[in-house]
């Protein structure tokens, strides 16, 4: 009985809103006039490859009308019926999650409707979309931001539930202090697993540590590393992390790509957190080279990172284009905390590009990287694309989810089927989060935008999205308990200056302090 109310309304609504649309009704939709083309529509949904437990499509339908109707459908369930008067398609969660659910592997059909001033319904074609049989991990973390680049103001880390539209953030500069002193950045998880984090303050110099259900405030400067910790790589067991030190000049072009980035000064730095202790093993903190961007390979027996030689900074001015870093790869026995050798993965030399932010594949197969014209800050540069390295056989190709705008920042999910990156494809300005299928064969599915419940969110806001990663599931920690640890700066504790001969005891390392490159 209920099922047949709930139809009554639904058709008595539908039929109100399309009174003035002609004879043709949702129901009868074969006798429309043909469009012959897709319908306009944004976001861009169309041709793309979903996973089955992602939040529903919402989208805006750019064609005049007066009504709009949208049939979406596949081979099993019930197909689900939105109509609006303005295209704005918002689709009920629940239906949605039952018709993804039936239909994995499946094609997922939209059907799009408008009616014109003159009562005349064009019926476009139909949005061919497909439904994965693997899902996606439920949870992304993000910094989300106004794309300031001279003040800290509204820079925020949130978390967000892909499945449905659930947001919450998990600090806040203005809960930490004057939002124009207080930088919240380099947000960094271990092994997409929502309890063990990473979060950095520049102002107070603080890491934020939350682990083993515990969040705690550190001051990680010491004398290896006088400005703080940046770019994270924390260890799959759990127990290590290694951090890019970085002396950053942000400068400007006349033409082209506007904003740039350049390091004089970078080293990594391996950092024990049940000893709170500092060290700089010599493979990867040399003073002739620059190394930046660390990753562990998935088992954890392989530090990633990227390196070039480094430039005095006199010849900068003149000579920052010639700037391009290999991507290499060094052993690393956790059991042991000592070190291999470095060894070459992909050179500058090679690939005529400076490459960026290595990303080894969950299964241990693939390498994905950013490859730039030169630099380290492939965000601010339009020519960064994605690739992918079958470390096998050593050979890379451009993935097919590129674009001709900038791609930067991508992470694997859990299952390697699924990559979210950042791109400014949208408008050249602002940093959206974007998913793309990537199949057992290292080929990437035409990428699509997190979807919103409003279906003009990002035509009207004026925020970008940074460095998003996949989690598992929600962080467990609440904001107030990390804002409370901002708040603690006299009371954080210093780090302990170790080497690579004394690594494993506090008296050790104050003993013997290493000489360190300061950046």
């Amino acid at each position: 009985m209920k099922i047949h109310v709930a139809r009554f309304v639904r058709t008595l609504i539908l039929a109100v809103l399309f009174s003035g649309c002609g004879a043709v009704r949702p129901g009868d939709p074969a006798s429309a006039t043909a469009a012959g083309r897709l319908p306009a529509i944004a976001p861009d949904y169309a041709g793309v490859v979903i996973p089955p437990n992602i939040a529903p499509l919402n989208f805006r339908v750019k064609e005049a009308g007066t009504a709009y109707y949208l049939r979406i459908s596949s081979t099993q369930g019930t197909p689900i019926e939105v109509s609006d008067a303005h295209g704005r398609f918002q689709i009920p969660l629940a239906p949605w999650k039952a018709l993804l659910a039936a239909n994995t592997g499946q094609p997922l059909h939209f059907e799009v409707f408008v009616c014109n001033e003159q009562g005349v319904w064009t019926r476009f074609n139909t949005i061919e979309n497909t439904v994965a049989a693997e899902r996606v991990d439920p949870y992304l973390a993000f910094r989300r931001m106004v794309p300031w680049y001279v003040t800290f103001r509204e820079m925020d880390i949130y978390q967000r539930c892909v499945e449905n539209f659930e947001e919450r953030p998990l600090i806040e500069n203005t809960v930490v202090g004057d939002p124009g002193e207080q930088c919240n950045n380099c947000h960094s998880f271990s092994g997409n697993r929502p309890d063990e984090m990473t979060i950095h303050a520049r102002f107070p110099f603080l890491m934020v540590i939350a682990r083993h259900g515990e969040v705690k405030a550190v001051d990680t400067r010491t004398e290896l590393n006088t400005t703080p910790f940046a770019y994270a790589a924390l260890h799959p067991n759990g127990k290590f992390a290694v951090y890019s030190v970085n002396k950053i000049v942000q400068f400007f072009h006349n033409i082209g790509d506007t904003r740039d980035v350049f390091d004089y000064v970078s080293d990594l730095l391996l950092y024990d957190f049940d000893t709170n202790m500092v060290s700089a093993p010599p493979p990867i903190a040399t003073a002739d080279q620059l190394e930046t961007f660390p990753s562990w390979s998935p088992d954890g027996r392989y530090l990633y990172f990227c390196r070039t030689v480094t430039m005095p900074q006199a010849d900068f001015p003149k000579r920052y284009r010639e700037v391009k870093y290999d991507l290499v790869r060094i052993p690393f026995d956790p059991a042991a905390n000592t070190w291999g050798e470095v060894e070459m993965v992909l050179s500058a030399a090679e690939s005529g590009a400076s490459a960026g932010l290595p990303r080894v594949s969950p299964d241990g197969r693939l390498l994905a990287f950013s490859l730039s014209a030169y630099g380290t800050f492939p965000l601010f540069h339009t020519e960064s694309d994605l690739y992918l390295m079958n470390l096998e056989t050593r050979k890379f190709d451009k993935l097919a989810c590129n674009s001709d705008k900038s791609e930067s920042w991508h992470e694997w999910s859990t299952n390697g089927r699924w990559m979210v990156f950042s791109s400014k494809r949208r408008d050249g300005l602002l940093t959206l989060p974007y998913f793309s299928f990537i199949d057992a064969d290292g080929r990437a599915s035409k990428p699509f935008v997190l979807p919103q419940e409003d279906p003009g969110y990002y035509e009207q806001s004026p925020e970008t999205y940074s460095a998003p990663e996949f989690l598992t599931g929600p962080v467990p920690y609440s904001e107030q308990s990390i804002a409370d640890v901002f708040h603690q700066e006299k009371d954080a504790p210093k780090s302990y200056v170790g080497t690579r001969e004394h690594p494993g005891t506090r008296e050790q390392c104050e003993d013997d302090a290493a000489p360190g490159n300061p950046t």
